[in-house]
């Protein structure tokens, strides 16, 4: 009867293990799906919403519609931005999210910066395909904290990630 005894106790003993085991695994898990989530959300926090609005590689060819001018009568951003935004030159400092300085490169390629409420500058970079202009590739960047928030230092050389979530934390 007691080797019975003792066999029952060693498996209650070994699923105990194996449940300890599960939960700490289950835990681990969990606290690194949560930390991945929050690394996303750091990184896509600040990136002012009028940037991300604003026409990319969908633009014809022609930097002038590129302009400070252009852009504040016409505001292309309206349609998924729902605000208005005040554009500047490429020389005058972006103060704001809803103050971005744009630079018209050349014919196919144009930047825009915006300082974030963190108060890093970030930057968009439409470059077209001079060979077909209805494509192309649109870039981005995160300029250090408390940088000049000016177009003109948004260029072909510093703004190139593809993606938002790419090295943007």
């Amino acid at each position: 009867m007691e080797r019975g005894g003792a066999r029952e106790t060693t498996m209650f003993m070994r699923s105990g293990i194996v449940e300890v085991l599960v939960a700490g695994l289950l835990l681990t898990l969990a606290y690194f799906g949560i930390s991945n989530v929050q690394a996303v959300a750091r990184m896509n926090c600040c990136f002012p919403p009028g940037l991300e609005a604003l026409p990319g590689i969908q633009s014809k060819p022609n930097s002038l519609q590129f302009t400070p001018f252009e852009l504040n009568r016409s505001q292309p951003q309206l349609f998924f931005y729902h605000q208005r935004i005040k554009f500047v030159g490429a020389e005058v400092a972006s103060d704001g999210p809803d103050v971005i300085s744009v630079n018209p490169i050349d014919r196919f390629t144009w930047a825009a910066v915006a300082l974030g409420v963190d108060g890093h500058c970030y930057a968009t970079l439409t470059a077209l395909d001079p060979q077909a202009p209805g494509n192309g590739q649109q870039y981005y960047a995160r300029f250090r904290l408390h940088s000049v928030c000016k177009g003109a230092v948004a260029s072909v050389d510093n703004v190139r990630l593809t993606q938002l979530t790419e090295g943007l934390g």
